[in-house]
């Protein structure tokens, strides 16, 4: 009997061999003919679709576009900040009607503010004249609202007591 020294036999079947490299060769050809199919597909859908959805013609000029011959006024801002003890400041004034109402929450259980025009009588929110919600999470809200002349009560929801007055003029 003759004993194994380690080194391999010598590979009778070649023909198996080259039949792998065969098949190996024909996926490698089959998968590059697959894809110069789709990216010629995708050229040509870019280039007759793409083609429709952009704009043709010049660009007017700058002047010919309606909402730049508007100008528009900056809108006047009212902060208040939201605690425990009350609101601050106590009192605001502004001299339009349409004003950006920010506010910040530092009690952490506030229902919204709520804007009540001042009658001379106790005001409710059921008479709010417009209501800033803050979004949850967040201890910041803002809302832009459109009041006519006169005074208001700026009220927390969660403490009706806690009150300061905005003033348009």
């Amino acid at each position: 009997m003759k004993q194994h020294t380690g080194s391999p036999a010598p590979c009778v079947n070649h023909s198996r061999h080259r039949r792998n490299k065969r098949r190996r060769f024909q996926l490698s050809w089959l998968t590059a003919t697959f894809v110069a199919v789709v990216l010629s597909c995708c050229a040509l859908w870019f280039f007759t679709v793409g083609a429709h959805s952009r704009p043709t013609g010049a660009i007017p000029p700058r002047s010919a576009t309606p909402r730049q011959d508007q100008k528009k006024e900056p809108v006047p801002e009212a902060r208040f900040s939201l605690y425990p003890d009350g609101i601050f400041p106590s009192e605001v004034t502004v001299t339009k009607e349409t004003i950006n109402l920010k506010y910040e929450d530092w009690s952490d259980e506030s229902d919204g503010l709520f804007i009540v025009p001042d009658d001379g009588t106790e005001p409710s929110l059921a008479k709010a004249a417009a209501k800033l919600q803050r979004k949850r999470f967040l201890w910041r809200g803002n809302g832009l609202v459109k009041l006519q002349k006169g005074r208001y009560w700026v009220i927390a929801g969660s403490r009706p007591q806690n009150r300061a007055a905005l003033i348009v003029q």
